[in-house]
């Protein structure tokens, strides 16, 4: 897991806020890189800092554009699929026709 995503606050399913560790947002305060986050226990300056409510909120806003790509990926794909399929069925029409007019041709080459 990278270093960035390991110190995170926002935690993951592997490693919930309780276990993370919160790295020091403000130069006067001590490091707490080292020891693991309790978010009870932790600093409310850290927690409610202008930068990190602007960073959680740009996390917020990252996940929506995440999920949105992710909804126009899928609707891509599908698109895609369904331009395949008629483009298939196209292949097939023009392969007929164009064998129907083989055949036209070689019965009035027969009937000369």
């Amino acid at each position: 897991m990278d270093s960035e995503l390991m110190h995170s606050i926002v935690g993951s399913y592997h490693k919930p806020p309780e276990r993370v560790f919160v790295p020091s947002f403000t130069q006067n305060e001590p490091s707490q890189n080292c020891h693991p986050a309790n978010l009870e226990v932790t600093s409310p300056k850290i927690l409610h800092s202008p930068n990190s409510q602007a960073l959680i909120l740009a996390l917020k806003t990252l996940q929506e554009k995440i999920h949105r790509l992710e909804l126009e990926r899928t609707q891509a794909e599908d698109n895609l699929n369904i331009l395949s399929r008629e483009a298939a069925q196209y292949k097939k029409a023009l392969e007929n026709e164009t064998n129907e007019r083989n055949l036209a041709h070689q019965e009035l080459i027969k009937q000369k």
